[in-house]
């Protein structure tokens, strides 16, 4: 089976968010940092290590969609969730797929601010 094809906008956002969530993790400092875990969900059932069956209760859990179409497109929320450590979900951002420096920026600032707002405070 091909591999599905991934529009070059899906690559962006992608890449974009790993990007936004070790930049907005690092910015916290290892000490405040220490308890966050990220955790990459693949959009695409077609093309992760985990069957995708397993992958639909977290996508209908936190209500984002991933879908491959008929075409072999990658149909997905481009989204960034702050989830509790009891499984609940916090905030939730969508990527803005743009390489533009300040969106980028805006993105990482909110995100370190979201995650600050959840951790246990001193």
């Amino acid at each position: 089976m091909q591999a599905p094809a991934f529009p070059k906008e899906t690559l962006a956002c992608c890449t974009s968010s790993a990007t936004i969530m070790s930049t907005a993790k690092a910015a916290l400092g290892s000490k405040t940092a220490g308890p966050i875990d990220l955790v990459a969900i693949n959009a695409n059932p077609n093309a992760t290590a985990v069957p995708a069956q397993q992958l639909w209760p977290i996508y209908h859990r936190y209500n984002a969609y991933g879908q491959v179409s008929a075409n072999g497109d990658i149909v997905h929320d481009p989204l960034t969730l702050i989830i509790d450590a009891t499984g609940h979900e916090r905030l939730k951002f969508e990527t803005l797929a743009s390489s533009d420096k300040a969106d980028l920026n805006d993105q990482e600032v909110g995100l370190e601010d979201g995650m600050r707002q959840w951790l246990p405070q001193a």
